[in-house]
């Protein structure tokens, strides 16, 4: 598939995330994301909180291509801000907290995760609030806050068991680095076998 239709794009945006959580290259997994994304044209093609972009987006994250990531997270921003959604500009300002986040930028990071979880909680949107948070989680460890972060895991009812849903995993393995910023590895280590 070379991602010509909008069938293709999204069969590829598919293909490019399983690749990428199931053990493929990450030159496999970004080949596939940049024919799905297309440019922007699958971004074009739905509304800017539909699943398929930021799936194929965020696999340009995970292959620490970060400025093309960006440029992605701008367009949707744009679109966002033209289709009035709520979602979509939670979405952009969480993807740019991990943005800054992986190029080591904490303040950015801490700046865009907060406005991230304000975001989704004003939009109501439960789905999202895993990566919200997770993105808080793992700028607090950064800044040497693990008290915090335990506390805001706490706050919101995630300290315990979480739900055996996928998008839960991003916020297992943020709580897993909290776990060992702490010094309790048979806690991290609990939470990843919880990811595999």
């Amino acid at each position: 598939l070379r991602g010509e239709t909008p069938g293709e794009r999204l069969l590829l945006a598919a293909a490019a995330w399983c690749v990428g959580i199931s053990g493929g290259t990450a030159g496999e997994a970004l080949d596939l994301a940049r024919r799905s994304l297309a440019g922007d044209r699958l971004l074009a093609e739905h509304r800017v909180d539909a699943p398929p972009f930021w799936l194929a987006n965020g696999i340009l994250l995970a292959a620490e291509c970060y400025d093309e990531h960006l440029a992605h997270v701008d367009a949707a921003e744009r679109l966002a801000a033209q289709q009035g959604s709520a979602i979509g500009l939670a979405l952009v300002v969480s993807q740019r907290a991990m943005n800054a986040y992986v190029r080591g930028e904490i303040a950015d990071a801490s700046d865009y995760a907060e406005d991230a979880m304000q975001r989704t909680v004003a939009a109501g949107w439960r789905g999202g609030f895993p990566m919200a948070l997770r993105n808080l989680v793992l700028v607090l460890v950064e800044q040497a806050e693990p008290a915090a972060a335990d506390r805001l895991l706490s706050d919101h009812g995630m300290a315990s068991e979480l739900p055996p849903q996928q998008f839960f995993d991003t916020l297992l393995i943020a709580r897993s680095t909290l776990r060992l910023a702490q010094g309790r590895p048979a806690d991290a280590l609990t939470d990843l076998r919880e990811v595999a």
